[in-house]
């Protein structure tokens, strides 16, 4: 019985001071939520780039995730750049990295 409650004591203590994260402000989520508002516009404007490795010329949005892209962009270079979750066969270049607005 004594060893129960030292186990479960143990574990209350470790839950509640995992959730709290030293070190860890407001001001860090606002800058991560900041960080999160850079992605894409979701209208494949030239300021939407593509970044990483450009992996090939690809159709389909589907085929060039299916083949570790994350980026469809309508240029060489990257620009005009979507996220390669979406449908449709008109990718343009699959890129390795993420998509920055």
């Amino acid at each position: 019985m004594k060893l129960s409650h030292i186990l479960l004591s143990t574990i209350l203590v470790a839950l509640t001071t995992a959730s709290a994260v030293p070190g860890i402000t407001e001001r860090d989520n606002v800058l991560v939520v900041r960080e999160a508002l850079k992605a894409c516009s979701g209208d494949r404007k030239d300021s939407d780039v593509c970044e990483g490795k450009k992996l090939r010329k690809q159709n389909s949005f589907h085929n060039c995730s299916s083949n570790d892209g994350k980026c469809c962009a309508k240029e060489k270079d990257g620009s005009g750049g979507q996220p390669a979750t979406g449908n449709g066969e008109d990718c343009g270049y699959c890129f390795s990295g993420k998509c920055k607005g």
